[in-house]
């Protein structure tokens, strides 16, 4: 029961979340809330061009890995590197 209980806990959060992500929702959007919230856009953006950061996040969207697991040392230096525009699809 208790395995069940924290994969629900973490579906609610990472849905409730993103919704905080839309100026439009009200709700606390504390100091912590927005250093993920822009580390979690640079995940998104790295994913696009960059296997590690994809495959992290989507063992985490998929419940299959904790959000935490994004913050990795090894998923983080994929998400931090600079990028140049020619590391983005189809430039």
């Amino acid at each position: 029961f208790r395995r069940s209980r924290t994969l629900v806990d973490t579906a609610w959060t990472l849905a409730t979340g993103a919704d905080l992500g839309d100026p439009g929702v009200e709700g606390p959007r504390p100091p912590s809330w927005r250093l993920l919230d822009r580390y979690v856009d640079r995940v998104l953006r790295a994913a696009t061009c960059d296997p590690v950061a994809a495959d992290a996040f989507l063992a985490v969207n998929a419940l299959v890995a904790p959000p935490q697991s994004l913050l990795a040392p090894r998923v983080a230096a994929h998400v931090l590197r600079p990028r140049r525009v020619t590391d983005a699809p189809g430039a």
